[in-house]
């Protein structure tokens, strides 16, 4: 996440435990988790909006 990586795809319980971890000890702050998640959430309502135009 530190790189940038926004999304981890397929995800599983392990990431989940890895980023908590990562929280935890400060390697990851909440910010940039947010950051990611909100650049994830955008992209989204990004694709819906595209979607619905056609």
């Amino acid at each position: 996440m530190k790189a940038g990586n926004d999304l981890f795809m397929p995800g599983c319980d392990a990431d989940l435990e890895d980023i908590l971890r990562a929280l935890e000890s400060g390697a990851l702050t909440r910010k940039e988790l947010a950051r990611n998640a909100s650049r994830v959430y955008h992209s989204i309502c990004k694709l819906n909006n595209e979607r619905n135009r056609r």
